[in-house]
């Protein structure tokens, strides 16, 4: 299911839990508003802030690696080449999420 959802979103900009249900013909709201919360805690998706659903590369956030110093400044190592980034935003994640990006790399 999760693939049909990356397919569909890659085939749409951003997409609301109803447009996704009936899009794939689910039918359970509930059902998909919980594979959607399991995607977007594995950070294959996130959402906007008008409650859609959209691939985070093609969305405005960035991902990257957070390194943070033992005197507790913290550096983000963004991923792919962003020339002209001047200012780096992010998702504070879980410990869980963080673990689940970095074994999934």
């Amino acid at each position: 299911m999760e693939s049909k959802i990356i397919d569909l979103l890659s085939e749409n900009n951003a997409l609301t839990v109803n447009d996704i249900d009936s899009k794939l013909e689910i039918n359970n709201i509930e059902e998909t508003k919980k594979i959607l919360k399991k995607m977007v805690d594995n950070l294959e998706i996130t959402t906007t802030n008008k409650n859609k659903y959209i691939l985070i590369e093609n969305s405005k956030q960035l991902k990257g690696i957070l390194s943070v110093s033992k005197a507790g400044y913290g550096f983000v190592k963004v991923l792919g080449t962003y020339n002209n980034c001047k200012c780096v935003i992010c998702d504070i994640y879980t410990e869980e999420q963080f673990y689940n990006y970095i074994t999934s790399q």
